[in-house]
């Protein structure tokens, strides 16, 4: 999830970027499908995701 938005930086605990999915997606919730909403947004998330491995 973390890459199809920028997220800051690092983390001290879980509930922070519980946070920031919320800031993104105001109705996210652990057990719900998102993928209606992410789905075009999927080829910008590999890429967030390669950038982040080199």
């Amino acid at each position: 999830m973390g890459h199809f938005h920028a997220l800051r930086g690092t983390y001290s605990g879980s509930g922070q970027v519980l946070e920031d999915l919320k800031r993104q997606l105001p109705d996210y919730d652990k057990g719900r499908d998102c993928y209606r909403k992410l789905k075009d947004h999927t080829q910008e998330a590999i890429e967030r995701c390669r950038a982040k491995e080199r």
